[in-house]
């Protein structure tokens, strides 16, 4: 269980609240003009906080990627037309602003 304090109590008492973090264990949620804006706690807990969030991005990450490879395969190949159609559709593009250039002197 976290006990709340106040910012000002945090300033007044700093050496005896890290003492308590220290030995007890004990936790603290600051409030400052009524909301919570931070919490104190021990080294160790906050690094085995950190272990759980990284392992957590961690399994996000490999759903993701799980997913991309799972509609990656569901997907159909290319059709070999398609493609030499897309590279035709580039030329004929390329072709244009070259013309393009060439008409307006910038060649």
């Amino acid at each position: 269980m976290s006990t709340v304090i106040s910012a000002m109590a945090l300033h007044r008492q700093a050496g005896d609240l890290l003492a308590r973090i220290r030995y007890r264990g004990e936790r603290f949620i600051i409030k400052r003009r009524g909301q919570s804006v931070a919490v104190l706690l021990g080294i160790e807990e906050y690094q085995h906080l950190e272990k759980l969030a990284s392992r957590q991005r961690a399994a996000e990450r490999a759903s993701h990627f799980a997913n991309f490879e799972s509609a990656l395969e569901a997907a159909p190949p290319p059709e070999a037309d398609s493609v030499e159609l897309n590279n035709e559709m580039i030329q004929v593009e390329v072709d244009a602003v070259r013309e393009s250039r060439y008409a307006q002197g910038s060649h």
